[in-house]
């Protein structure tokens, strides 16, 4: 791997940053089902055949959306929100990222795994005729597994330690109107016989500037 030059942005070492509660999300989640429910429940009520199948598909939009909420509340029943540490931030193309991941327990709780990805993903918005569209896809995936399982109670916590390679040809934190490109660490913890729970913590990825070099 080649020399890895400082970015002109200032640098903070051991930056932690607390996930949001998998609760978050759940009042909208339950408005939106009830919202789909109700129209396609009137819908498939209309008695034509067409309105009748739509009805159905809305209903059944509806009744995941609160399938959803009702995962989300049960998931932070038995876990806090994970809190990671990473070495620093910002960081830079073709340098290693080391990070400590610390997630509490409110009652015992069976862990199956606990996953911990590296996702570099894009946004990008085009226009096609008179229509325009957006399009979001993963760059760059890596993954790892921590070797945390078995039951753990309380006041014990899950820990674990994950180290990822930022790709050195990769591209840096990037946001324009019809384009953007983000980093983040999704962590998923894996219970047994429970709901998951899942979180993403937005990482900052600056561009390398070579060193000023004074001409003789």
């Amino acid at each position: 791997m080649s020399t890895v030059f400082p970015s002109a942005e200032p640098r903070q070492s051991n930056v932690t940053m607390v996930g949001q509660s998998a609760s978050t999300g759940v009042i909208l989640l339950i408005v939106l089902g009830l919202i789909f429910g109700g129209v396609g429940t009137a819908l498939g009520l209309d008695g034509e055949t067409g309105g009748m199948i739509f009805g159905g598909v809305l209903m059944l939009i509806g009744l995941l959306c609160v399938g959803g909420a009702v995962k989300k509340c049960l998931a932070s029943m038995q876990l806090e929100p994970p809190s990671i540490t990473i070495s620093a931030s910002p960081l830079y193309l073709g340098e290693t990222l080391s990070g400590e991941l610390v997630q509490r327990v409110k009652k015992t709780a069976s862990i199956n795994s606990v996953n911990v990805t590296l996702v570099c993903r894009e946004w990008v918005e085009y226009t096609q005729g008179t229509s325009t569209h957006t399009q979001t896809h993963d760059v760059y995936t890596v993954k790892e597994t921590l070797d945390v399982s078995g039951e753990i109670s309380p006041p014990d916590c899950i820990r674990g330690h994950f180290e990822f390679e930022i790709p050195e040809e990769g591209m840096h934190t990037f946001s324009a109107p019809d384009n953007k490109v983000s980093w983040r660490i999704e962590v998923h913890t894996d219970v047994a016989g429970w709901p998951d729970y899942s979180s993403s913590f937005e990482l900052s990825v600056a561009a390398r500037i070579a060193p000023h070099r004074e001409e003789v």
